[in-house]
């Protein structure tokens, strides 16, 4: 174990901006970092696309002690305004032109990322322009992403899954990722060799540092000056445990020896998504499929999956992938693999979804109208602002009015 050499840390706070706060006897000796005007900085021209980073460091402390550098002070906020126009850029970008993007966030620190897709097709018209004999079809998805704290790892998720339609192949793999660069992270664990954990299909873990070093080098801090700083910035003292408070535009996370109130919490007292509690719980023992999944080997999942569920039908980590693979391949009239999902959670969103798209392509328009209005009723209840999202514009009120279209023609024009 290479021994701490104070001179060398102190050099290497300093190349980094950090100036000293204060110096007290028996060596004891406190940093920080500048604070940096917010308004005057500006975004930056990532993957194609205009973005500005998310994360602001509003005070960063360290101190000295016997052992070595540890944080005396961390106050760190996620301006959610700016996670979600980077979101809403790159999902633009990888999904293409023609996709409509809406990305709402709730008071609680829950962003949705709504999608609504079109693709012009020759065969099985189902949809016919004015411009032309070529047609469209189309579809919508949704998925929530959260930010979240364990001890010094920063846990990004994706849940909540639902859409039908037409949509891509990776529809329900891509927003993680995206999120991850949304965030400045997959970059800055690129370039600082820091792990990026995928430790499902709908989690990925990332050390807090990456969040300050992201932050350190849009402030034109130099890449080797973040390299030697990073092992300063692993440590927290005894006692120390990261905060969270959510607010309507921001996420708070404290690291120091404050008590605890007006509004903070632990951070592992914040609830993880049921998927990823789920997804823990039983981690190893299904053969590598959410590996297979975020490989793009869908059709190798899908054979594990259904072999998997011969023996374990009613195990949810399986029937939720299914339905998900399902739903993304366009291959609805396996329903009946979900039905003991439907009786253990009649509410799951990826469940209605397969369900709904299995109706529309049978035809069936009383369970049609039951289980898209239902999807609609959630949506309303949990998602902010959800009668201005556009991506909900087409889809879901045309699906209503066919299956209205049978039943009561006025209805059917109302939709």
């Amino acid at each position: 174990m290479t021994k701490f050499d104070p001179n060398k840390a102190i050099a290497s706070l300093e190349k980094a901006g950090f100036i000293l706060e204060s110096r007290q006897p028996q060596s004891f000796v406190q940093y920080a970092l500048p604070p940096v005007n917010e308004a005057a900085r500006q975004g930056k021209a990532r993957h194609g696309i205009q973005q500005q980073i998310p994360w602001v460091i509003e005070q960063l402390s360290l101190a000295e002690r016997r052992s070595g550098f540890n944080i005396a002070k961390l106050d760190l906020s996620l301006r959610f305004d700016r996670l979600a126009n980077n979101l809403k850029g790159l999902i633009k970008k990888y999904f293409g032109p023609k996709t409509t993007v809406d990305v709402k966030v709730s008071h609680d620190g829950d962003v949705w990322c709504l999608f609504e897709f079109s693709k012009p097709v020759t065969k099985n018209l189902k949809r016919q322009t004015d411009s032309s004999r070529h047609t469209e079809v189309y579809g919508f998805a949704g998925v929530k992403i959260n930010v979240a704290l364990e001890g010094t790892t920063l846990i990004v998720t994706q849940s909540e899954h639902f859409g039908f339609g037409f949509m891509p192949a990776n529809t329900f793999v891509q927003p993680l990722r995206l999120a991850l660069d949304a965030l400045f992270l997959r970059e800055v664990a690129t370039d600082h060799e820091l792990p990026v954990a995928y430790a499902s299909l709908f989690e990925v873990r990332v050390p807090l540092v990456g969040v300050i070093a992201a932050e350190l080098k849009q402030r034109g801090v130099t890449g080797s000056a973040v390299d030697d700083l990073l092992p300063l910035l692993l440590q927290m003292r005894p006692g120390q445990a990261p905060l969270m408070r959510y607010q309507q535009s921001h996420a708070h996370c404290r690291i120091s020896q404050l008590e605890r109130g007006d509004g903070w919490q632990l951070a592992t007292m914040y609830p993880l998504p049921i998927e990823v509690l789920e997804a823990r719980e039983v981690a190893g023992r299904f053969s590598g499929i959410d590996g297979h999944i975020l490989a793009g080997r869908t059709s190798k999942a899908q054979a594990i999956l259904i072999t998997e569920l011969q023996t374990r039908p009613s195990q949810l980590y399986l029937l939720r992938r299914f339905a998900l693979l399902a739903l993304s391949k366009g291959s609805v009239t396996e329903i009946n693999a979900i039905t003991p999902g439907l009786k253990i959670e009649p509410d799951y969103k990826g469940f209605l979804s397969l369900l709904a798209a299995h109706s529309i392509e049978a035809g069936d328009d009383e369970e049609t109208l039951r289980v898209v209005s239902e999807l609609g009723k959630q949506m309303m209840q949990q998602i902010p602002d959800a009668d201005t999202v556009s991506a909900f514009e087409l889809v879901m009120p045309e699906t209503l009015g066919d299956a209205w279209g049978a039943r009561d023609v006025g209805r059917a024009t109302e939709c």
